[in-house]
């Protein structure tokens, strides 16, 4: 099972979603699975959360991501995935970018894969 924290570094201010099987991303739109709820919207380099704003969300956990960029493309697992300033990070310290959101696209830029991911998907490792 996976959770994820939403944080405004330097502000303390945390929200902790999940225990769940994994979590979507589909554009712009984070969905928490099975089931398909709706977790946060992406705007402006910042999560959505209902009324609350956040500029970071973090896996809790080892964690595999699944890029799905003509066809499956998986890496990981890692300590941890962070996104912040529209970037997915795979590891503790942010060590590896991985993917960019670029807002226009409405679609993720995986940089080793050099292709557009339409969806991605979060699952503990």
């Amino acid at each position: 099972m996976l959770s994820l924290e939403f944080s405004n570094p330097g502000i303390g201010e945390l929200l902790t979603v999940g225990h769940a099987s994994f979590f979507r991303i589909e554009g712009a739109t984070l969905y928490q699975r099975p089931g398909g709820e709706l977790v946060a919207t992406h705007k402006n380099w910042q999560w959505q959360v209902g009324t609350a704003m956040f500029k970071m969300a973090r896996t809790l956990g080892r964690t595999v991501i699944e890029f799905e960029a003509d066809g499956a493309h998986r890496f990981g697992p890692g300590a941890f995935v962070t996104i912040v300033d529209g970037g997915l990070w795979l590891g503790p310290e942010r060590s590896k970018l991985l993917a960019k959101f670029i807002e226009d696209k409405g679609r993720w830029h995986v940089f080793e894969l050099n292709q557009f991911a339409t969806t991605i998907t979060l699952m503990a490792g």
